[in-house]
């Protein structure tokens, strides 16, 4: 009887691990359609990261105008100085096909599309004013962007080779109040390939660096782009978490002048889709929009979220 029981015994720990065995050899390559998560985290304080951000800036200055001839400038350029801004963008990126090879090393296909508003809030003393010295709010500029990914995940280190599409367009408000019937110059229409690095440090501090290439005509854009930065995020499951960076972009368009966008605060959340407010702080060429030659500074507060 105790031999019988030993042998039934073995019988089932032997297929047991003939079990375990077969899913171990068979669960990789793992191929999902529409995973949850990213291989490639998005770059918070990244301007023209696909995501949802809005911003209200109690600082802002702008200084730069484009000349028109010999001795004049535009003056549109110096009334985007009044007031302040409000930044808005509404965006998601979305795997749709990850392989996982490994554990902690896949590879994915995706696409992320973006829009980036910046509102005008100024006291409007102007001629088109319903009340003169009105508190109003105006549309200058919408970016619209569409991208398209492949992002690669090896233990810490992370991937993605990107080529996106973007336009900026004027807002109805401004032609409207400066009667424009005409072409205006606009560099800020074109497509760009990327090549992005990131890796993950065990004491939550991610440090990337991307480099990046205009398709376009060089008459119509300058070529090159770079863009380094480092993020920190408190390490653990808290609700609430430190968070702080620094982000710089560099455009040969705009002489490779870097854009410094930096910020310090919480992350609010548990899950990938965490809401994240800090203190907002930017300063160089104008990070979206038509007037990219304006150098622009502001401090404020952003909150931050990205829905996928």
């Amino acid at each position: 009887m105790r031999v019988a029981l030993l042998t039934g015994a073995l019988c089932l720990l032997s297929l047991a691990v003939r079990s375990q065995s077969a899913t171990d050899t068979t669960a990789y390559p793992r191929k999902e359609w529409f995973p949850k998560n990213h291989l490639f985290a998005p770059i918070l304080l990244d301007p023209l990261e696909a995501q949802v951000y809005g911003s209200a800036l109690p600082y802002f200055n702008t200084t730069g105008e484009r000349r028109i001839n010999a001795t004049d400038f535009d003056k549109r350029d110096r009334e985007l100085n009044q007031g302040t801004i409000v930044p808005f963008a509404f965006g998601f990126h979305k795997p749709f096909y990850r392989v996982t090879t490994a554990p902690g090393q896949a590879h994915e296909f995706g696409l992320d599309v973006a829009s980036y508003t910046q509102f005008q809030v100024f006291n409007d003393t102007s001629r088109l004013a319903k009340k003169p010295g009105q508190l109003v709010y105006k549309i200058i500029n919408t970016d619209y962007r569409l991208s398209f990914w492949y992002n690669l995940r090896r233990g810490r280190n992370s991937y993605r080779i990107r080529l996106y599409h973007i336009s900026s367009h004027l807002g109805d408000d401004y032609v409207i109040r400066y009667q424009l019937n005409y072409y205006t110059p606009n560099a800020v229409n074109y497509e760009l390939l990327d090549f992005t690095a990131s890796r993950d440090f065990p004491i939550g501090l991610r440090v990337y660096g991307n480099v990046g290439v205009c398709t376009r005509n060089t008459r119509e854009r300058d070529r090159f782009n770079a863009q380094v930065g480092a993020y920190y995020r408190q390490p653990g499951s808290m609700r609430q978490r430190l968070v702080a960076g620094i982000d710089a972009k560099f455009w040969q368009q705009t002489d490779f002048k870097p854009g410094i966008h930096a910020g310090v605060g919480y992350e609010l959340g548990r899950s990938s889709q965490n809401l994240t407010a800090m203190l907002d702080m930017y300063y160089g060429y104008r990070p979206y929009g038509q007037y990219e030659y304006q150098t622009v500074s502001w401090v404020g507060l952003g909150l931050y979220f990205n829905p996928f």
